[in-house]
């Protein structure tokens, strides 16, 4: 992953050929190749400028870095003991941020391509290399509904996944009762396949939250990410747009919608909350539930042919 980083960035600032390879222009020189420098540090960095990544994916990839030099000293340790720290929700972080990624290089060769000029082609459609490597990595790490092949994390199956009364006793979070709540989730029939792919990883994510905590978390962040991507297909919008700013235009042009600020951007602001990892196991999974459920409506709201409301 780490190399795919600095292969693209590098491809960015290429600037012809020579015999010895590709050559560079001066500020990748100057910046990337200076002796010591570290080239993948320095290109997160670069990403992170360009508002490729966030603040918050630095700190997965150092969270990471720790995480595989611990597991390289002290493998048996890892293997053996059951009360070592496992974590794989790094996992999911790691693809999800080389999705940001792929998706900036795909932006880069459509607009690069004379083939697609006057041609809608969705970064998200094209599938590259490590796309698809990484696609059947996940779909080892993240089994079919009901194979669980891990042990179940007490932290899940302690909460209820439902709000509590006297009338309504609690539902815990077991792996069968994940399954039924995600299955009984609003369909998405009118979903772009950028923003169908968030919303099924979404509710994948959900149901693994039985075995990792913070996978509801992460859930609840990637189904909140899908509403702002389909707010940017409806607005057609510039990459480069906030999210805010792309609130602020929908609500200007809809103004009798049934879509208000306080909904909207209170699902930007839970996005940025789930977005840290150290808040991941401070929240209650049944706002995660229902986070995920509201963005299922939200989509489906956005994407309604006016006549059907």
């Amino acid at each position: 992953m780490t190399t795919s980083i600095v292969e693209i960035v590098a491809s960015f600032h290429e600037h012809g050929w020579s015999e010895s390879g590709p050559t560079y222009t001066l500020e990748y020189q100057q910046r990337f190749l200076r002796r010591g420098q570290n080239r993948v540090k320095e290109s997160i960095s670069w990403l992170i400028d360009e508002d490729v990544l966030e603040d918050s994916d630095q700190k997965t990839m150092a969270e990471v870095r720790e995480y595989r030099n611990s597991l390289a000293h002290e493998l048996a340790k890892a293997l053996i003991d059951p009360d070592a720290p496992a974590k794989p929700y790094l996992i999911v972080r790691l693809y999800e941020l080389m999705r940001k990624v792929e998706r900036f290089q795909a932006s880069l060769h459509l607009d690069a391509n004379a083939e697609f000029d006057n041609r809608e082609v969705d970064p998200d459609d094209v599938h590259t290399g490590v796309r698809i490597v990484s696609d059947l990595v996940m779909q080892l790490i993240m089994p079919a509904p009901g194979a669980h092949l891990f042990a179940l994390d007490d932290r899940t199956r302690r909460q209820s996944i439902v709000v509590t009364s006297e009338e309504q006793p609690p539902v815990y979070a077991t792996p069968d009762a994940l399954e039924t709540a995600v299955a009984e989730l609003p369909e998405t029939p009118h979903a772009p396949e950028g923003v169908a792919s968030l919303l099924q990883l979404s509710r994948r994510l959900l149901v693994m939250s039985s075995v990792e905590y913070e996978f509801a978390a992460l859930g609840a962040e990637k189904a909140l990410q899908a509403v702002e991507t389909t707010l940017r297909h409806v607005l057609n919008a510039n990459p480069r747009q906030s999210y805010s700013e792309l609130i602020e235009r929908y609500l200007a042009t809809h103004p009798d919608g049934p879509l208000d600020t306080d909904m909207l951007n209170s699902g930007r602001r839970l996005r940025n909350v789930a977005a840290h990892p150290k808040n991941a196991a401070a929240m209650p999974i049944v706002l995660m539930m229902q986070s995920v459920r509201t963005s299922h409506e939200i989509v489906n709201e956005l994407l309604r042919n006016p006549t059907e409301r």
